[in-house]
């Protein structure tokens, strides 16, 4: 019936799109180069690229676990969000992840990666906070209210956007191969 349309319609719109970017990518992005002759080992593994992995892992967790915890807490007392309200919550993180991103990737990059450590933990730390506003005890942040919950996911998003944009050049940097600058 329509009522299912308001579910499938986003899933198919989304998958149609990155289909249409894939097929974008394809034929403007440059090709590879030729991979190296010798087969990757993990013995010429940097260990330098296991900061920016964790990261990301990280910030990729602090994100999954919203919607399991948040989810319910908005929608019950003294909160009771509808569902539309609860996903301009979720949408209000990714907003603010990202606009303030190409200004991140571009301070890092312009700086030629000088404070990509400062700006990850920057976003670390902004993640902590936006957790610890948003946290449902009032010795943390005051008390439970709608300021709370907007300005912790808020802050939430930014600290993601601080801790996972510089983290990209990091990686790559240290996953060049051998013959690409002496690294792997």
């Amino acid at each position: 019936g329509d009522h299912r349309a308001g579910y499938t319609l986003p899933f198919v719109a989304l998958g149609l799109t990155e289909l249409l970017f894939a097929v974008v990518n394809a034929a403007v992005l440059p090709t590879l180069p030729n991979p190296p002759d010798q087969k990757p080992s993990m013995r010429r593994f940097r260990i330098h690229v296991l900061l920016p992995f964790l990261t990301s892992c990280a910030m990729s967790a602090a994100l999954g676990v919203l919607n399991p915890t948040l989810q319910p807490f908005l929608g019950a007392a003294p909160m009771r969000y509808s569902v539309t309200l609860v996903g301009f919550v979720f949408a209000a993180a990714c907003v603010v992840y990202t606009l303030p991103a190409p200004l991140v990737g571009w301070v890092n990059d312009t700086t030629g990666s000088r404070y990509e450590s400062v700006l990850v933990g920057l976003g670390c730390i902004l993640t902590g906070l936006g957790y610890l506003i948003m946290a449902p005890a009032p010795w943390v942040a005051g008390q439970e209210d709608n300021l709370t919950t907007w300005l912790g996911i808020c802050v939430l998003g930014l600290g993601v956007c601080f801790a996972v944009i510089p983290t990209y050049d990091f990686m790559l940097r240290f996953a060049l191969h051998d013959d690409e600058m002496n690294r792997s």
